[in-house]
């Protein structure tokens, strides 16, 4: 499991920042940047290999799950995607 900044994210904001320098703002004129965006990522095989059940709930909220039989789940809320529940009703 890991939660930490949307890499994708701080490559796009470090790329506008290098647009702007290299468009001629100074260095020590930008403002420093901290990320806005988190991503939680379960990866539910070593959680199985280590006897570690996770609850749904918590499930729900990751941003992607790596699962046994594919490699990524890619969705925002992989237990919604595969359900007809909204989020209220998994998160109860």
């Amino acid at each position: 499991m890991s939660y930490g900044p949307d890499l994708k994210e701080s490559m796009e904001r470090a790329a506008g920042l290098t647009a702007r320098i290299l468009g001629g703002a100074r260095p020590a004129d930008l403002p420093f940047e901290e990320p806005t965006h988190y991503k939680l990522v379960i990866n539910l095989k070593t959680a199985k290999a280590t006897g570690i059940e996770l609850p749904m709930n918590f499930l729900a909220l990751a941003n992607e799950v790596i699962e046994e039989r594919s490699q990524f789940l890619h969705c925002v809320s992989p237990l919604l995607a595969l359900s007809r529940h909204s989020a209220d009703e998994v998160l109860e």
